[in-house]
């Protein structure tokens, strides 16, 4: 129904035009990374760029979506709404990992990204009604301003720990997870049980995803994202005990455990990112987050020193640590929220 009659362009509501065009640099990056091979050095990086850069305003333009969308509503119709955006999220990566694959073995990677793309572009028509939805959640934010005056209200609001809440509570689960599949290989697993293992996460994820309004509801908001960052923790931390077993079925139960605690603590977390944005800069504020929380991946790229370093049960206990300093920030920041009450 909503697509019966193009509307002129002065009903194109910018987030979604700019969410779209940014989905589009990031297919155009794909597809031109599988034309230009490594050896072409200059198409490639040229390519790779677009395709970064274009995922990056994605998802920073897909979270401002969410948050304008759901400002509307009540707190429980919030959650329902995100965990619907949460399991689609892993219902997307789980297909996207199942259909490249299996497009490659039968027409090679270029035809398989191409497809890909083909789809994406599918799936951002099916897209059209937020252009819809989001009139009605405007006026959230009612003048752009420069990124300064942004990063000015943020710490006005939230201090330095409105800039370190972001990076510190979901680095130790990017930092653990970042080393899972070596972990895997090297304990005598096979490509065949890793990719066993990601595919269970995925699946229990979506309904870890689904299922996160439902635990500690009667909480405030900080101490159910710490109760769901320890049950995060203590699911990854599981792995562990293939030091002891190396039984596949083990390994499905660790996976499982994994994606569910990983499904609860993210799903939180970005309903807090959403409340922290001041209203008046949710774009930069979003864009800010976004930046903040990729910065851990970045981080985590020490991982692989850590371990040559340290070994397997040291890294697990330098990942702990790295925890706790995550814990540490937001029992800060339930306090600064309890301080303004």
């Amino acid at each position: 129904r909503c697509m019966n009659g193009l509307p002129s362009w002065r009903r194109w509501h910018k987030y979604y035009v700019s969410f779209v065009c940014a989905a589009a640099l990031y297919a155009s990056g794909v597809v031109g990374v599988t034309w230009a091979t490594p050896h072409a050095l200059g198409p490639f990086f040229f390519f790779v760029t677009l395709g970064v850069a274009g995922a990056c305003l994605v998802d920073v333009f897909a979270e401002v979506m969410r948050v304008l969308i759901s400002s509307k509503q009540s707190n429980p119709q919030q959650e329902k709404s995100l965990a619907y955006i949460g399991a689609g999220y892993r219902v997307g990566a789980l297909g996207v990992k199942i259909g490249v694959s299996s497009l490659a073995v039968v027409l090679a990677w270029r035809g398989a990204f191409g497809v890909t793309a083909g789809i994406l572009w599918v799936l951002l028509w099916l897209t059209y009604p937020l252009n819809k939805a989001l009139p009605a959640a405007t006026g959230i934010q009612k003048r752009q301003a420069p990124v300064r005056c942004s990063v000015a209200a943020l710490k006005a609001k939230c201090g330095l720990l409105g800039f370190v809440f972001p990076v510190l509570v979901p680095l130790s689960d990017t930092f653990m997870r970042s080393m899972l599949s070596i972990f895997l290989l090297e304990r005598g697993f096979s490509l065949q049980d890793v990719a066993l293992n990601y595919g269970v996460l995925h699946v229990l994820g979506i309904g870890g995803s689904f299922a996160f309004s439902s635990f500690f509801p009667k909480l405030c908001v900080y101490r159910r994202l710490g109760a769901l960052y320890i049950l995060n923790i203590a699911s990854l931390s599981t792995f562990s005990v293939l030091f002891v077993c190396t039984h596949v079925g083990l390994l499905s139960l660790c996976a499982g455990l994994t994606g569910v605690g990983q499904g609860l603590f993210l799903q939180l977390f970005r309903l807090i990112l959403g409340r922290l944005a001041h209203k008046d800069y949710l774009v930069e504020h979003m864009a800010i987050f976004c930046a903040l929380w990729a910065s851990g991946a970045i981080i985590s790229g020490g991982a692989g020193w850590v371990v040559d370093a340290l070994g397997w049960a040291l890294f697990l206990f330098f990942s702990l640590c790295i925890a706790l300093l995550g814990l540490l920030a937001i029992y800060f920041m339930q306090k600064k929220s309890d301080n303004a009450l």
